[in-house]
């Protein structure tokens, strides 16, 4: 061996440890985090996640995100109702019940992500219902009864989709009774409206959805109550 070989054999051997020496350790916990990956351990800032980590994807838990304080929704649908009236001392007694449509228009605000308070306006018409008198029908064929509502309630969210609506408040019946040109109305009375619905939003301030309801009233007519249930099956248009 040369003596130029020898003496590179000798010092580079020695530079390189030296340069070894002189680099900053490597803190393998501090890149790996203090334990395995992928058992939940704290990764440092700026560390990339491990895929199967969900932690970052968007949830249907909870209520939706909301846009406005201000809370509108708008229901249109058919109905099934009917209400009757038991005579007191020997009166007859009478019967109404049929299919039609059904609306309500509710405005309020929300007290929290997943509560509103609204106050609504709710109706529903029967058209040529079937009319009962002391058990008999009579085939009318020009019959119309229309139910109007003031309500307040509350609508809770069980998730960003679904919500659950109650409203209480006061209505009255309209009856018109056309073949014997006869038009009545029932005093003012309780008026209760329960909603289930389910919502899609179709943009991030607008939902669309369908509900199911259910209802009931007492109504005073002079010494007489009509009493009845409504079921309906509806559209609902929000702004959430």
């Amino acid at each position: 061996m040369g003596a130029v070989a020898a003496l590179l054999c000798t010092v580079l051997p020695l530079r390189a440890a030296a340069e070894a020496a002189a680099a900053p350790a490597v803190d393998h916990e501090a890149v790996l985090g203090e334990g395995p990956l992928g058992e939940g351990e704290v990764m440092p800032e700026g560390a990339v996640r491990d895929r199967h980590d969900k932690s970052a994807e968007p949830s249907l838990e909870g209520p939706p995100p909301r846009g406005s304080r201000v809370f509108v929704r708008a229901q249109l649908g058919i109905v099934g109702a009917g209400s009757s009236m038991q005579g007191v001392g020997g009166a007859a007694s009478h019967g109404i019940s049929g299919g039609g449509g059904y609306w309500q228009f509710a405005l309020g605000r929300y007290l929290r992500q997943d509560l509103a308070l609204h106050g609504a306006l709710m109706g529903w018409s029967l058209s040529n219902p079937r009319v009962f008198v002391d058990g008999t029908e009579f085939p009318y064929q020009d019959v119309e009864m229309r139910q109007t509502a003031f309500l307040v309630g509350i609508t809770r969210w069980a998730s960003q989709l679904t919500y659950l609506s109650a409203s209480l408040g006061l209505g009255w019946l309209h009856m018109i009774l056309g073949p014997v040109d006869l038009e009545g109305r029932t005093g003012v009375g309780l008026v209760v409206d329960g909603t289930l619905g389910h919502e899609w939003p179709l943009t991030t301030r607008v939902g669309l959805g369908g509900a199911l309801g259910l209802g009931f009233h007492v109504l005073p007519d002079g010494d007489d109550l009509w009493t009845g249930l409504h079921f309906t099956m509806h559209l609902t248009l929000s702004l959430r």
